[in-house]
This record gives C-alpha cells, structure tokens and sequence, in this order.
C-alpha cells in the first residue's frame, strides 16, 4: 500500500495543522450556559424551580404559540429518567424488555411542549445537538420509523438468564442472607400498626422490613417503607415511596395521586413500547409492571414497587457523550410518540408544529432552554463543593498463570502480579488532574514476577496528567457540536485501536507529553475524532557533538469515523506515526540491546520509522450476542522491505461470557518493537501468528480470562512458540 514511499513531510504538516486547528477550537471556546455535568446532576432535581419558572414567566414565553395545547405529560422529561425494564404485556404474559418512562412523580396535566422543553434542556448539557433532538421528538409525533441505536437493541434483547443474574446481584447489594444490610443503610422500625397494613398489600412470607429516609435527590426526605419477601421460593424487595405534591402542580392543579397516575400509566404504559423490529408499531395491551401501583397507607399515597434491575443504568454511562447520545435521541422519540397518541390533542399539536418554521421553532426552544439554565448555573455556583467529594478512586489487581516453551527448550511456567490504582481530582469544571501508580518497570510490562522469598513489589508513577476539556456547543456548520480535550504529562494512551490491537505498541503503554483531540456529531449518526499527539521517548543529549543529538520523540495524528445504523456499528480509523532520533540511536536506550526484532548494526537502529495506519470495525448486534470483525494495517514508509503489519480478527460477546480471535503478521521493520506487545511469543516484531481468549464475567468487577498465544518467529527462519494465560481481574 505505502511500500517504497519516502515522503516524510506530509506527516509533520498534517500534525501542525491539526495542532493549530485545535488550538483555535479551544481558543474560541466559552461556557454560554454550563453545558457540564454538574449541571445536568443539578437539573435532575429541578422539575419544581422549572415549572415555577413557566409559571412565572408572563407574556412573551418563545413557546407561546403552543402552550394551549395540552395533554398528558411527565413532568419531568430527562434522560435519566428512562428505563429498560422487564414487564408483562398484557395480564399473566411474557416477560419482555422494553424502553420506557419510569419516573411519574411529577406527571399530570400540562403544555406538551414543555415536556420537551424539559428533555431537550437536559440532553443539551450531555452534549446532544439540539436539531437531532427536535428531530427526534418530530418523528415521534408522526409516528414515523426511528432506527434503535444498537446498544439500546443489544439491552433490548437481554436474556432472561441474564435478567436473573443481575438481579440477583442488584439484591445482594440491600440484603444479606434473609435480612436487610443495616450495616449499609441505617433502617427505622416499623410499628406494629404499619407493619400489618403494609403486609395486606404483598404476597407471600415478609422476612425483613424497614424505613428509610433517603439523604440526596429528587426525592431526599421523603419516607420509604421496605419489605423483604419470600414468594414462590423467591425472594423480593418491595419498597412504598411516599409521593410529595407533583412539581407540576406549581403550573397548575393537578387531580390527587391514584386519578392522576391511572391516567398517566395509561397513556404512557397502554400503548406498546419501542420493539427492536418496528419502533413505531404500538400493541392492543397494556405493558405492566410487577406491583406497580399507587396506594393509600394511613391517609397517604405510596407508590409500591418491586425493586428490580434497569438495563439502562446497567449499560449507560453519561459521561460517554456517544451513550448519552442515543439515550436522549430515544427518549425524545418515544416522548414524542406518546405526545402524538393522545387522541384529543396530539394530532392538532403536531399539526401547528408542522405550520412553522423548523427553523424558529428550535430557535425558540434554545432561548426558551436558554433562560431555565442560566438560572439552574447561578443556583450552582452559589452552591460550595468540597474539593474531597470531586475525586475517584479507581484500579485493579491481576493475578496471572502463564506456561511458555521455545522451540524445543522445556516449558517455563511464571505467576505474575500486577496491581494499578488511580486518583482522578477535578481541579475545577475544566480541568482534572490524574495521578497512578502501578507495579512494573518497564514501559510494556506493569507485571511483577511473584517469587523472591516473599519479597515486597515495587510501585511505580505510571501516570501523571491534566486534562482540561470543554463540551461542543455546535461552533462549526453542519455539526452539533465539538468536544475539546487537551492532556498534558504521562497519560492513558490516547489512541483508538480496533480489537484492543497491540501492533503499534503494547497496551501498558503509558505515554508522556501532550495531546489533544476534538470530537463532533453530525445531526444523524456519525461521529468524527481528530486526534494529534506530541511524545518524547528519549532526551539524547551529548556533552560533545557526536553521531545524534536530536531527541528520540514521536508525532501522532488519528482520524476516526464511528457510525451508528442499528444493528450495525461501523468504525474507521487512519493515523499518521512519525518518530524521531530514531535511526543510529543505541536499542538500549529503550530497554532492549537486541532491538526487539528490528535491524540493528552494532547495536544501532538500522532504520526511522514513520508508520502509516488504516483499521476498521464492523460490529453486529443480534440476539445471539454482540460480532465485531476487525482489521489493522501498518507499514512504516521508510523501508523498502519487511515493513509491514497487520492484525485480523473476531470477536464475540454474550454476556457473562466473551471469545476472541486474532491473527498477526509483523514484519522486523514495521513498527518500533521496543514498544511493540509482549504477549505473543519472545514480543515485539518480526513475528506471526494466532491468538484465542476466553472470558468470563464472573462477578461485578470480577472477571476470568484464558488465552492461547501461536506464534512463529524470526519470520525468516520461523521456531515455534507456544504460550498460555491465566487470569483473575477484578476491579474497583
């Protein structure tokens, strides 16, 4: 593809030009309202200051013209409040997952177009483009086709084995053994009266009961009676939530709670919910909820409930923009679907939305979103956050038995350890600083060989960063929106690598310098990536002028191109690598005299490397598990011969379990082998051959893997080498 190219410039410019347009896109950046998370976390608990604020607003609301229509809404509309659930369509039917609303706290009778209001303000601070939202909800409203994100297809089909398991886990976390675990949440007694009007609404056999008062969140203070229950040789956990006064009652009177919630329930739950298949294709039966109800507990209302499992929060993270993406996009549609289905308005309001301008309709909505968040910021920063609040703690511990044999040479076999643990501190909303620390000295390695007579291992500073970042508010034509991130110091590598490839270099590298990337949604499904990165490997000073003083460094630039069309999940990626002090520099200097597999002439590289990078991924998500299929390309441009690298490989995923497989081909001089893996065979290049993993998710955190590596190397005159791998992670 490269082979016999010699241009190296293009590289440097390529790099330099990205770097300035970066530096540009950060320049220009400011906060207009606080598009940050702390932001989003302190709208969660604002539905009563946002309908006070409708409320209060008077003449000249920029919805005005749609404020008369009204129907059945939630009341408070955000991404966090959707679910994936299991329940039942129809009386006694069969257990299915299903995208659904799953907070009706607030519901009641209310301006539909504030219900959007409400979403679309919230999405916007995850990042989300206001067109793909308003298009969204549109598309909702007509009752159109609307193409489930694959990761939301992949809960949807969600096994009931699977369903078990989580919930099973999801119980151990309130409850040990047959009890309650007060030693995590202090519980009050019930009185004897309580107890007996609790027990008339569960079946079966009440093993534990409490209260407990919850001390954050929307619903902070707010009582909550639980039972632990043993039903048909099941145990469940059933809570009684009081209900407060809806917030949306401070717009407008709302009916009492069972009235109120009988009709929400009906209009939000009756029509069937998104099905992979067909997203707009509503059912003749209602979809319920084990125990989910409204009932009276001495004058009163409570919701009762079966404590259970959300998909969602299991497979979502919101500090993914790309997770918070898809969330938001189909909450939107299916708020809009419900908007749009109720009879005596929704075909009228979508008609008056379709009368005006798309155009000024979203240019209301932002100035509208614009003025609830504005306030939501002020409020914010009147409020003093402890600086020990603002930092997590993560790592890791790895236990590793692994058996190698060379040829003909007997078999070896290691134990080996490796422990990581990382301190990250927001230094203010912009800025974070990480600190690690990690067994292992050497820069592919973070492995610690156990044995010595019980001896301690050592810990090393394996990184050390800040990060500032700034989410995208939509600067450039055609795009909603760019991330910005600068990290400076040593830092997680900052590349995307298909199939966690280690062609380039082993996964335990840690680089040191400075990179930075922005990243940007189209208003469909595209996500684009543009990454530059500056790293220094060596400093080759010399007190006398000699045969190299120019540091060993590395210039990296990425492209990345994500796709999202349902089932299928495309990627691509092209980079550019350009080393530095390179060639004629001692192998030595990065650990490794005989050069890893690449040519040396008295112990000096033979050879620069400036690497040219094309890998692709197409992943499928079917009932059957997740299959991805992927493939890496290197050649370093500089040598005519032995240059090139390449990886091919599948994988596929069904929860608990995992298998993967991989075949390589590295050529001597392909890449730098000093940082090349380690895990194949002797490591580095000049190598080919097979790899097979296993894994199995045992626990929370808790994971087993088995590998098989194959491998031949030199290439020229090919010895076998055989190894295994096996290993106990868990992480917290």
């Amino acid at each position: 593809m490269w082979r016999g190219i010699r241009i190296s410039w293009p590289g440097p410019v390529f790099i330099l030009l990205g770097a300035l347009l970066v530096g540009l896109l950060s320049v220009s950046s400011s906060l207009v309202f606080g598009l940050e998370r702390e932001l989003f976390m302190e709208l969660r608990q604002s539905a009563p200051h946002f309908w006070a604020q409708q409320r209060d607003w008077g003449e000249g609301h920029p919805l005005g013209p749609w404020l008369n229509f009204e129907g059945l809404v939630l009341g408070d509309a955000h991404p966090g409040n959707f679910s994936i659930i299991a329940g039942q369509r129809g009386e006694g039917g069969a257990l299915e997952f299903h995208f659904i609303p799953y907070d009706f706290d607030d519901a009641g009778q209310g301006p539909l177009i504030l219900d959007f209001l409400r979403l679309f303000s919230a999405a916007q601070l995850l990042g989300v483009s206001a067109e793909s939202l308003l298009e969204s909800y549109l598309q909702g409203l007509g009752a159109y086709e609307f193409a489930l994100p694959a990761s939301v297809v992949t809960l949807l089909q969600t096994s009931l084995q699977e369903l078990e398991r989580l919930e099973k886990r999801e119980l151990e976390r309130f409850v040990r053994g047959e009890r309650f675990d007060c030693s995590r949440r202090a519980l009050e007694p019930l009185s004897l009266e309580l107890y007996q009007e609790l027990a008339s609404y569960v079946p079966g056999e009440i093993l534990d009961s409490g209260i407990f008062h919850r001390s954050h969140g929307g619903s902070r203070g707010m009582r909550r009676y639980w039972l632990l229950v043993r039903d048909n040789d099941k145990i469940k956990f059933i809570e009684f939530k009081e209900m407060a006064p809806p917030a949306l009652g401070l717009l407008q009177p709302q009916p009492p709670h069972p009235e109120r919630l009988d009709k929400i329930l009906e209009a939000y739950l009756k029509p069937w919910p998104l099905k992979p298949a067909a997203a707009h294709q509503d059912g003749l039966e209602a979809f319920t909820l084990p125990l989910h109800q409204v009932v009276e507990i001495q004058g009163q209302s409570f919701w009762q409930r079966q404590r259970g499992v959300d998909l969602l929060k299991e497979g979502v993270d919101f500090r993914d923009r790309q997770q918070a993406r898809w969330v938001s996009l189909t909450g939107a549609y299916l708020l809009g679907l419900r908007h749009g289905q109720q009879a005596e308005v929704g075909e009228a309001y979508h008609q008056a939305l379709r009368d005006h301008s798309k155009e000024d309709l979203l240019q209301r909505l932002k100035t509208a979103s614009r003025h609830h968040l504005i306030e939501i910021g002020d409020q914010l920063r009147r409020v003093e956050v402890s600086r020990s609040a603002l930092v997590e703690w993560r790592g890791d511990v790895r236990v590793r038995q692994q058996t190698r044999k060379e040829g003909d040479a007997d078999t070896r076999t290691q134990s080996k350890l490796r422990a990581r643990l990382r301190a990250q501190g927001q230094v203010n909303r912009s800025l974070r600083a990480t600190v690690g620390l990690s067994t292992g000295s050497k820069a592919t390695s973070v492995h610690e060989n156990m044995g010595g007579g019980f001896v301690g291992k050592d810990f090393y500073l394996d990184q050390a960063s800040l990060q500032w970042s700034a989410p995208g508010r939509g600067e450039l034509p055609g795009l909603s929106g760019w991330d910005r991130v600068l990290v400076m110091g040593k830092m997680a590598d900052p590349h995307f690598r298909v199939g966690d490839s280690e062609l380039f270099w082993d996964s335990a590298i840690q680089p040191e310098g400075a990179a930075a990337w922005i990243r940007g949604l189209d208003q469909s499904v595209h996500q684009f990536t543009f990454l530059v990165g500056a790293f220094l490997l060596e400093e080759n000073y010399r007190k006398k002028r000699g045969l190299n003083r120019t540091d060993s460094s590395l210039l990296s630039s990425q492209w990345v191109w994500d796709m999202d069309q349902g089932l299928w999940q495309n990627r691509l990626g092209m980079g550019w690598y350009q080393y530095g002090g390179i060639k004629g520099e001692k192998a030595d200097s990065f650990g490794d005299s005989e050069g890893n597999g690449n040519s040396l002439i008295d112990d000096r590289y033979v050879h620069n490397y400036h690497v040219g990078e094309i890998q692709g991924e197409i992943s499928l998500h079917l009932s059957s598990g997740k299959w991805s299929f992927f493939c890496q390309v290197l050649q370093n441009v500089m040598v005519k011969e032995d240059n090139q690298a390449y990886l091919l490989g599948l994988q596929w995923e069904l929860r608990p379990w995992s298998l993967r497989y991989a075949y390589q081909r590295l050529e001597a001089d392909s890449v730098l082998g000093a940082l090349s893996q380690t895990g194949p065979g002797p490591g580095g290049t000049d190598l080919k051959g097979h790899e097979v993993n296993v894994g199995l998710r045992l626990g929370r955190g808790f994971a087993l893997g088995i590998t098989q590596f194959w491998v031949q190397s030199p290439l020229n005159e090919p010895q076998n080498y055989l190894k295994n791998r096996i290993e106990l992670t868990g992480r917290f």
